[in-house]
């Protein structure tokens, strides 16, 4: 997987108003493929009662 970055708006006209953490980023480069792919695909793994 590559990481990428958002491109900056030549014109000013978009400010960044998103919020970045350093930490969740190592957090998710950490996971385990298959579960990153079921955290993106909103996948339960079963192991909660609803």
């Amino acid at each position: 997987m590559r990481a990428y970055g958002r491109v900056a708006a030549s014109n000013c006209s978009d400010p960044n108003d998103r919020n970045y953490s350093h930490k969740f980023e190592a957090e998710i480069k950490r996971m385990k493929p298959e579960d990153l792919d079921r955290l993106l695909r909103d996948e339960d793994d079963g192991d909660e009662d609803d």
